[in-house]
């Protein structure tokens, strides 16, 4: 993955960790990185989703 896409995901990776109370320090251990992965995956979807319902709607209108 490219630095730029890496520092972009950051954020929402610090965010995730943050809100599981998983670690203070973000120096998270393997099964805790799967966790904030999956997580992260999750909100990916749901977002997906959500936008797909929006474009849904806008073509009834």
């Amino acid at each position: 993955m490219p630095k730029k896409d890496k520092r972009t995901l950051q954020p929402l990776k610090n965010e995730i960790a943050k809100n599981s109370n998983l670690s203070n320090d973000l120096n998270l251990k393997t099964a805790q990185t799967g966790y904030v992965s999956g997580q992260m995956v999750n909100n990916v979807i749901n977002s997906y989703k959500h936008s797909m319902k929006r474009a849904d709607t806008s073509m009834l209108d």
